[in-house]
């Protein structure tokens, strides 16, 4: 099975942008650790980031994903192309946030991508990406 994790505008920056919200770990320590903990189950795991709207339709047009793990962070609110491209895959996809959406900023609850999501997991740092792989592990293979 592969998953694809794939995050927005921004996340480079974890661990140096709004410590007190995102926490203090890196993206590529968040990568190191996903890949490390679960390279021995049978699960090929991309993780993929960009800040550009359309290097993000581009990846997930020509993915071969089975499932989804997306944090569109600030295009959360407004990119209905990424969306498209999402909803033409036709795989299904979590949608993850870092920090609790829902008791920030009122427009940050109200994600375009949610409706169609098969799930929403938020505020646990960057465990979301952990729970969102365990539930599709537990969820296909019955762990």
């Amino acid at each position: 099975m592969r998953v694809d994790i794939v995050n927005g505008p921004n996340l480079n920056l974890l661990g140096i942008r709004q410590e007190n919200i995102y926490g203090k770990t890196c993206f590529l320590q968040i990568r190191k650790l996903l890949l490390s903990k679960f390279c021995k189950l049978d699960v090929n795991i991309i993780i993929y980031q960009s800040n550009s709207e359309s290097k993000l339709i581009r990846f997930i047009q020509k993915s071969n994903a089975d499932y989804f793990i997306i944090n569109m962070a600030g295009y959360s609110y407004s990119s209905v192309s990424i969306l498209d491209s999402l909803l033409y895959k036709n795989k299904p996809y979590i949608e993850v946030h870092i920090s609790n959406i829902f008791n920030r900023e009122s427009f940050r609850s109200k994600s375009i991508f949610t409706k169609y999501s098969e799930g929403i997991i938020a505020g646990f740092g960057y465990y979301v990406y952990y729970l969102s792989i365990y539930y599709i592990l537990i969820k296909h293979y019955s762990i």
